[in-house]
Parts: C-alpha cells; sequence; structure tokens
C-alpha cells in the first residue's frame, strides 16, 4: 500500500479513537499523535507533488519570495551549476553550450521549432506531450548516459512524462550523430582523404600509429539459447557485446566497428572494419603503399596474423609465450615498451566507460548499442579535442 494511504488510514482510525475517548491524558496523546501525522501527512504529499520549491534559491523576478517551480525546473539549475552539471553530464559548461548551440541551430534550420520550448522563461505544461528546451533535452540524453539512470526514474525525478524523454532522447540522439566527431563521423571524413598526410588536417599531433584494441560490455542474458550463446564471453564469463576500437596515440578515437557478439573475437572484427576506415585502409591492406608513407599498426597478442593481412603497414604486436617455453629477454623488453605505447588505447577505453551505461549491464539489442557507443566516442573525442573541433555539423541529420 502506498505511504500516503497508510497514513491516511492511521490518521482515520487515530481520528475515530479520540473522538470515542473520555480519558483526558489518552485525548492528549491522540492529539500529538494526529498532529504529527499531519505534519508527515504533508511532507510525503509535497514530495509526490510535480511542483517543489527552488533548491536553487531561484526568486521571482516581481518579488522577493521563493518561487514555486515544477520538478523539471531543477534541470536548468543543475545545467547552470558547474559541479552538478559536471557530475550528471560530464562536460564543462563551455562544452555543454556548445553542443546545446549546434542543436537550437540545427531546430532553427530545419523549421522544427514547434517541436520543442525555445521560450526558456516559460515552462511548457506537464503531460504527455510536453515542450522541452533543447538544453534540457540534451541533459536528459547525457544523464542517462553517464549515471545509468533509466527514464522511469527521471520521470519520478524531473517530473516529465517517460514517453516525452523517450521521444526527446530519441530526438537529441539522431543530432548528435552528425555533429560529434564521433568514431562513425571520424570514419566518413577518413573516407573522403586521398593520402595519409591529410590525417594532420584532422589532428595536428597524428604520428602515423594507429592503436587497436576491442571492448567488451556486459549485457542482459539474451533469453534465446542461441544468442545466449553467440553473445558469451569466455573471456569475461558472461554476455557481452563487443567493439573494436581505433585510436592515435593521443587518444583521439578514429573509427569503431559495428557491435558484434561477445563470442566474436578482435582480430575478426578488425578484418571486417579495416577496409570501412577509409584511406587508413585503404593504405595498410595496399602491398604497395611506399615504405615511408606507411602508418604503424600497434595491437594486442590477440592480433597474430595483422602483419600478414595489413601488407602495407609496420605491424607491431607483443611476442606470445611458447607452449613450454618462455621469453627471451630482448622479447620481454620489447612486449614491455610496445604495452607503454599501447596503453593510451587501453585509457581511451576507460574514458569509454567512465559513462556508466557502459559500465554497467546494457538492456536493448545490438543497433542501439553501437548507436550509444557511437555517441559516447563522440563525447570522449570532444572532450579530447576540445576547443578545436573539426567542422562536424551534417545538415542531413535526422
Amino acid at each position: 500500500m502506498p505511504k500516503v494511504l497508510v497514513l491516511e488510514e492511521i490518521m482515520r482510525r487515530a481520528k475515530i479513537a479520540r473522538e470515542s475517548s473520555t480519558i483526558t491524558d489518552k485525548n492528549r496523546m491522540l492529539d500529538v499523535l494526529m498532529s504529527k501525522l499531519e505534519t508527515e501527512h504533508k511532507r510525503v504529499d509535497a514530495e509526490n507533488s510535480l511542483w517543489t520549491s527552488d533548491p536553487y534559491g531561484r526568486r521571482h523576478e516581481s518579488d522577493d519570495k521563493a518561487r514555486v517551480y515544477h520538478k523539471w525546473d531543477n534541470i536548468n539549475g543543475i545545467i547552470t551549476n558547474d559541479k552538478h552539471r559536471w557530475i550528471r553530464t560530464g562536460l564543462t559548461r563551455e562544452q555543454f553550450e556548445y553542443l546545446a548551440k549546434l542543436i537550437l541551430e540545427y531546430i532553427i534550420k530545419s523549421g522544427k521549432e514547434e517541436l520543442w520550448n525555445l521560450d526558456y522563461d516559460l515552462s511548457s505544461d506537464p503531460g504527455n506531450r510536453c515542450l522541452l528546451s533543447p538544453k534540457q533535452a540534451l541533459f536528459l540524453l547525457l544523464t542517462m548516459l553517464k549515471t545509468s539512470i533509466t527514464q522511469a526514474h527521471m520521470e519520478t525525478e524531473f517530473g516529465i512524462d517517460q514517453t516525452s524523454i523517450s521521444r526527446y532522447i530519441r530526438r537529441i540522439i539522431r543530432m548528435l550523430e552528425g555533429m560529434l566527431p564521433t568514431g562513425k563521423r571520424m570514419m566518413k571524413l577518413l573516407d573522403n582523404m586521398t593520402d595519409t598526410s591529410q590525417i594532420t588536417e584532422l589532428i595536428p599531433e597524428f604520428d602515423n600509429t594507429i592503436l587497436v584494441d576491442g571492448t567488451q560490455v556486459r549485457i542482459q542474458r539474451p533469453e534465446d539459447a542461441d544468442a545466449r550463446k553467440a553473445a558469451y564471453s569466455g573471456k569475461k564469463k558472461t554476455t557481452t557485446f563487443n567493439t573494436a576500437v581505433y585510436t592515435t596515440t593521443n587518444g583521439v578515437i578514429l573509427g569503431i566497428s559495428d557491435t558484434e557478439p561477445g563470442t566474436a573475437h578482435d582480430f575478426t572484427m578488425f578484418k571486417e572494419s579495416l577496409p570501412d576506415m577509409g584511406i587508413i585502409g585503404k593504405s595498410m591492406l595496399d602491398a604497395d603503399t611506399p615504405p615511408e608513407e606507411r602508418l604503424n599498426l600497434k595491437g594486442d597478442s590477440g592480433y597474430q596474423g595483422a602483419a600478414t593481412h595489413c601488407p602495407g603497414a609496420n605491424v607491431s604486436i607483443p611476442f606470445k609465450k611458447p607452449r613450454g617455453g618462455s621469453l627471451t629477454d630482448a622479447q620481454k623488453e620489447y612486449n614491455k615498451k610496445l604495452s607503454s605505447k599501447r596503453v593510451t588505447v587501453e585509457h581511451v577505453m576507460g574514458d569509454i566507460k567512465e559513462y556508466n551505461i557502459m559500465s554497467n549491464v546494457f538492456v536493448g539489442d545490438a543497433q542501439k548499442f553501437n548507436r550509444i557507443f557511437n555517441i559516447i566516442t563522440g563525447l570522449v573525442n570532444l572532450k579530447k579535442m576540445w576547443p578545436n573541433i573539426p567542422p562536424s555539423l551534417d545538415p542531413n541529420v535526422g
């Protein structure tokens, strides 16, 4: 039974007892009890209300009394509070405003203003057709990614109907896919290049070295036996999705593979995704690439055979310990130096999994996962490349 109903029932019984009692001390005790119950009832009722006093202390322009706000106005308070916004979204004020500006420009350019609340001084009525501002919608998406909060929990926290939350998050995702420097977006830029030297125009610090690795994320256990078997990772001892990530030595993500079930091998994903890496894939797969123009590819021991598959690249992978034998001191030293150079890609994986939706159990199919994963790579790149962001606004978004 809901807490409010329990309190109401207790108050009803206390009132009956009070009216039927003739003992003075008992009357006083019941009066005190009813007073406490009424106070608790009001507190619970206010807690469950969509309307609340503003925790950020904002005031009405017309008077000096604290204004009563709808719960979703708390979003605006969090956005303007640097500490709280960082905890919820992982972005600085400048980075958040940059994305909000791109979204607003797209909305105006596409003529879809009627779908949004662009008047920041007014709040739309609550309900499943409420209108949110671009900043509010962006905040909801980033909060979902960063904290892994469910849409149902956001509904109770901010008083916005779950259908509205879902609708606006889908809109923001479609926009950000063409605005952020995501892994997929970077791959499109690489595909338009004709020479590997052009990569420095996109990433000035590029040193001709590509790091590659796979990352696995736990997923909800599939009900279908075949799907469950395909998703089970022997390495992680649970069901996962696996995605290959390509980065530079300074941590910029250049591309990602399509998401595969947990049984997919890192090297298999590498072979399937490399042709989609634009000029990088063309150069590595071409045996006629001049030695002075060859890129350096560094992977872990799971990429045995990469040198044969990429005749146009300088491939470096660690030596594997032979069965029944041991590595020489020179081989151990080589592995140690290679590991120190490859640590950047491991740091990038850590940056991706700072978003709790990637470190917790993911709920959804591979297509949904790949879109979310792609958006997160864009956020990681945004912070890594800030403030020198390449032109990334796609007029065909949405």
